[in-house]
């Protein structure tokens, strides 16, 4: 009986590029680059850019004129007034200059918030996708597990069928056999159920096959100053909104003071001068009208303005905090992952391989029960899937990483 094969994770690689070769194939990036241009709500989601620039071309204006007519007969005579005039309402203060500063910071706050979708879709595209290939990693492994635990079954049930070997050595390859073929039917609907989310966030039909041709291997820790904390998406809209709101407090305040009316008018009299008779006189005439703030002196909306330009500054610094602490915890779990991987791959693999080679021979010699050759492919076949599980969280934290730096998109290698 020959041994079971130990370059495992190249015949890995090639199942899971096989497999999905006939599917949709995305590298990581390529999917994010997909979402970016295909997903529906981040396409509904830069429209708010559009409204928010409609908001800031109609704010600011002066008002219109008005025309005002004014015609009183006598209903016992020939006698009336005929007055026509134009008011313009002029602000007393620089309330239109504030409207449109808080218009232009409600804009930089539109477009911050679609960046931060597209950061947060980036994020959640990269780490579905860094999942699924993880998924098809172990669904080849759980494969190639089975495949050989049944030939392995096969070869024992023959030689206890003639003597050679014991019955129950041959029922517990069997059973191992039937818990790894379950192992894999579990991951196979993990695995579609993830594609299927997948299919939703990068605008596929549902239909579709979807894989990931990028196997996760490197565990490579990217430079400490990849992106930029501070230019964060989310960050640069709270210090917009910050400015939106320092400017609504101001424009409370002059919002004392309403607009001042002027107006010009012209009026027509025909009156009755005895013993003169009917006469008619012209006027022309200035009107103003200025309110006074002595009962509403806008108070409540300015306490409430004030309020929210505190509670966004507030809301500012700590997102800042949040967003240092995310980028510190996402390269320490980086570091700490690749130490993991790496003890697996350099250390503890290799001897799991050694043990379980030694065991093959020994047992083809009649020297080792089964049970031992079982229990070290066990602890092996726990310790490959250990190392893609290491792999994959890795990656899952640098997906994290990048996107606590604001990384929408990875630079190419």
């Amino acid at each position: 009986m020959k041994p079971v094969p130990f370059q495992l994770f190249s015949l890995i690689l090639t199942l899971a590029v096989s497999r999905s070769a006939a599917a949709e194939s995305f590298t990581v990036e390529a999917a994010v680059r997909q979402a970016l241009s295909n997903n529906a709500d981040l396409a509904a989601a830069r429209l708010g850019v559009d409204e928010a620039r409609g908001r800031l071309a109609q704010s600011g204006l002066r008002p219109n004129p008005t025309l005002d007519g004014e015609f009183k007969p006598n209903v016992r005579g020939r006698e009336g007034s005929l007055s026509v005039g134009f008011t313009q309402k002029f602000p007393l203060t620089s309330r239109l200059h504030l409207e449109k500063a808080v218009s232009r910071g409600h804009l930089a706050v539109a477009e911050a918030e679609v960046r931060e979708a597209e950061r947060r879709l980036s994020l959640e595209v990269r780490s579905a996708a860094i999942r699924l290939a993880a998924l098809d990693a172990l669904g080849a492994l759980r494969e190639l597990q089975t495949r050989n635990g049944r030939e392995l079954a096969a070869a024992s049930a023959k030689s206890a069928a003639i003597g050679e070997a014991s019955s129950l050595d041959s029922a517990q390859l069997e059973l191992e056999t039937s818990q790894l073929g379950l192992h894999r039917l579990q991951t196979e609907s993990a695995r579609n159920e993830l594609a299927s989310q997948l299919r939703l966030l990068l605008g596929l039909p549902p239909e579709e096959p979807l894989g990931i041709a990028e196997p996760l291997t490197t565990t490579h820790t990217p430079a400490a100053s990849v992106g930029n904390p501070e230019r964060r998406p989310d960050l640069t809209a709270a210090k917009a909104r910050q400015d939106a709101a320092n400017q609504a407090v101001e424009l409370a305040r002059v919002g004392r003071w309403e607009d001042v009316s002027v107006g010009l008018f012209g009026e027509v009299t025909r009156t009755r001068d005895e013993p003169l008779g009917i006469e008619t006189e012209g006027l022309i005439g200035l009107r103003v009208s200025l309110p006074l703030p002595l009962w509403n002196k806008n108070a409540g909306r300015i306490a409430e303005a004030s309020a929210t330009a505190v509670r966004a500054e507030k809301e500012t610094d700590a997102l800042a905090r949040r967003i240092r602490s995310e980028t510190a915890v996402s390269l320490g779990q980086m570091q700490s992952e690749a130490a993991v991987a790496k003890a697996l791959g350099d250390d503890l693999l290799p001897k799991a391989r050694l043990i379980e080679e030694r065991l093959q021979k020994l047992h083809n010699e009649g020297q080792s029960p089964l049970t031992d050759l079982l229990r070290a492919r066990e602890r092996r076949l726990q310790l490959e899937a250990s190392l893609i599980e290491a792999r994959r969280d890795f990656h899952l934290a640098l997906a994290r990483h990048l996107g606590a730096t604001g990384t929408i998109l990875s630079p190419a290698p």
